[in-house]
């Protein structure tokens, strides 16, 4: 009981502070950054990841050990879309954290004291990423619901 609470638990934790750095990296990439800053934006996308790591790590357990149990969740159409919009997502955000990173490193040797905000498409690449994090609780609940069972589809043939 204790278990299924805690996991559930580091579950929704993880996934508001995984949305909290991304809006957070999402507002500081507008403004120009200093080397200063850009270390903070760092920070705040190695927060992002571990934050990542934490729903991923306990959507695992609730999946295996928790929940409602492997079988509901692997047969359920809307858990396939809602784990595939997590992975697109963390694909997504591999090239922003690579721009962050090699931006604080150019800053950190001196190279420029300040210099303009983030690439636009860096800006459009947490914009996505946003907006796919907003849409996995909607699967969640619809999935919760009961929504997207194989077994509840229509048959085709006969009755």
């Amino acid at each position: 009981m204790i278990g299924n609470t805690l996991t559930a638990y580091l579950h929704y934790l993880g996934f508001m502070f995984m949305f909290a750095s991304l809006v957070i990296e999402h507002l500081a990439a507008k403004d120009p950054l200093s080397s200063r800053k850009a270390r903070q934006l760092a920070l705040v996308d190695l927060f992002y990841v571990v934050s990542a790591a934490v729903v991923l790590i306990t959507g695992l357990l609730r999946v295996m050990f928790f929940g409602k149990g492997a079988v509901y969740y692997l047969h359920n159409w809307i858990f396939h879309l809602k784990v595939s919009v997590f992975v697109v997502v963390a694909l997504v955000s591999i090239a922003p954290t690579v721009q962050i990173l090699a931006l604080r490193n150019r800053l950190k040797n001196g190279s420029d004291d300040e210099i303009g905000s983030l690439p636009l498409w860096v800006i459009m690449l947490i914009r996505f990423e946003l907006l796919g994090v907003t849409l996995i609780p909607l699967l969640a609940v619809l999935m919760a619901r009961g929504v997207g069972q194989f077994s509840k589809l229509p048959s085709i043939g006969p009755p």
